[in-house]
């Protein structure tokens, strides 16, 4: 029900709940399992693996500023057993479950976890505000084939070199109004819809007819795509 360290531990300390790294502030190990509910302190700025590992709390709230969080500090606990579907904490993308097929991010969300697509075999289709870094493509890419993405941001940035990478998209959507592109059947124009941006590598069809009022293919536009026959 508590724990105690020694004052004189230059390594650890605690509130009786928690084993805190004193150096580096890292939540170390959560050894008591007592109440329903755990406050993670506001000093903390790192959360190690296995932290949480068969703690029964059912409700944990964290810091306004998010800690880094490993990707297996609530592994085994009843905290992450209770959650269904994706789990978001703060402004952070944290957990999908593999065998989710549509993942449908929050509005809210800013970044997601390092490993948060790390085994999503099962996903086809992604719609989040935001563009996921290289590192979440390369994960999409190593682990399924993730075909269908929508940006639902009106402000979101768009890296067009990181969309070349994902070869298995088929198809990007971005919300109506965004300030710099639209698109029309899955492929990416500039916002007033003159130039042809990018084709998504992992389109199928052989023929692509381009729509009138295009006046220019942008550079790479159609890099990486395999399967077109003829353009017209």
């Amino acid at each position: 029900e508590r724990v105690e360290i020694n004052s004189g531990n230059k390594d650890y300390i605690t509130d009786g709940r928690l084993i805190i790294n004193c150096k580096g502030n890292e939540l170390a190990y959560c050894p008591v399992c007592k109440g329903r509910d755990m406050e993670i302190p506001e000093f903390v700025r790192k959360i190690q693996a296995n932290a949480f590992s068969g703690t029964q709390y059912e409700e944990i709230r964290f810091p306004k500023k998010e800690p880094e969080i490993s990707a297996d500090a609530f592994r085994g606990s009843k905290w992450l057993d209770m959650q269904k579907g994706a789990v978001v904490i703060g402004t952070m993308l944290y957990r999908v479950p593999e065998d989710m097929q549509e993942l449908v991010v929050p509005r809210h969300v800013r970044r997601f976890h390092p490993e948060v697509l790390k085994g999503c075999h099962a996903l086809k289709k992604l719609v989040t505000p935001i563009l996921p870094l290289g590192r979440d493509i390369e994960n999409l890419e190593r682990w399924g084939r993730c075909s269908s993405l929508t940006i639902t941001s009106e402000t979101a940035c768009i890296n067009i070199a990181l969309l070349r990478k994902w070869h298995s998209l088929e198809e990007v959507v971005v919300a109506d109004g965004h300030k710099k592109y639209r698109t029309l059947d899955g492929v990416l124009y500039s916002r007033d819809g003159r130039i042809l941006v990018w084709y998504p590598a992992g389109r199928t069809g052989e023929i692509f007819t381009v729509p009138e009022g295009v006046k220019k293919i942008g550079e790479f536009a159609f890099e990486n795509q395999g399967y077109l026959r003829k353009i017209l």
